[in-house]
């Protein structure tokens, strides 16, 4: 609990831990960092809650899991830098999954809800990343697609490489995002996106 930021942890590596329950009344329900230390690795933000970033905000993270967190501005992360990260079931009222000014490297968003506006928020970079199935009144997966590559949404964004299909998950009613064979997301990115993803394997694969 925390009045101001970093309701867990504030201006700190971490990696391997699991963040549940925690709450700041300003921005990051469970981890702020300023983006001088860092990153958080590894790790899984469940049921956290703030005004902005119910999880996370001014974070470098990579291979995390974020889920159930809720924010009035990005109910997963705001302002933050995520690569190879997972956001699903997060609530806000604008940015379900994340918040504006975001950037996101080789990460799968869905099934976030927003209230008023955007699974992302405005202003956000995605390469190679997946954002689809998010709920919203008005643009539900994304408000404004900024200098989006090799990203799977909907509608199209404008940047290069990105396509509307079906990612094909094996299981997203049980939340399994793992992309079956036949996915046209894979080998659908760039080759300098990640050197590893969310299971811990190389990447690329081949």
């Amino acid at each position: 609990l925390s009045t101001g930021s970093g309701g867990g942890t504030a201006g700190c590596y971490v990696s391997n831990s699991v963040y549940n329950g925690n709450y700041a009344s300003a921005g990051g329900g469970a981890c702020r960092a300023d983006y001088v230390n860092g990153p958080v690795v590894d790790c899984t933000f469940v049921s956290n809650s703030a005004s902005h970033g119910g999880g996370v905000i001014e974070i470098n993270a990579e291979r995390c899991v974020f889920y159930r967190n809720s924010a009035t501005y990005g109910g997963g992360a705001f302002y933050s830098c995520l690569s190879a990260c997972l956001l699903y079931d997060n609530s806000a009222v604008v940015g379900g999954g994340v918040g504006d000014y975001s950037t996101l490297i080789s990460c799968t968003v869905t099934k976030n809800t927003a209230t008023s506006e955007g699974g992302v928020g405005y202003l956000c970079n995605s390469v190679g990343s997946i954002i689809v199935g998010n709920i919203a009144p008005n643009y539900p997966n994304y408000e404004t697609g900024y200098g989006w590559t090799y990203t799977c949404s909907q509608p199209l964004p404008s940047g290069l490489g990105c396509f509307t299909n079906d990612p094909c998950f094996v299981d997203s009613n049980g939340n399994d995002f793992h992309l079956a064979s036949n996915s046209p997301c894979i080998d659908a990115g760039t080759t300098n996106e990640q050197t590893m993803d969310l299971d811990g394997i190389p990447r690329p694969l081949d």
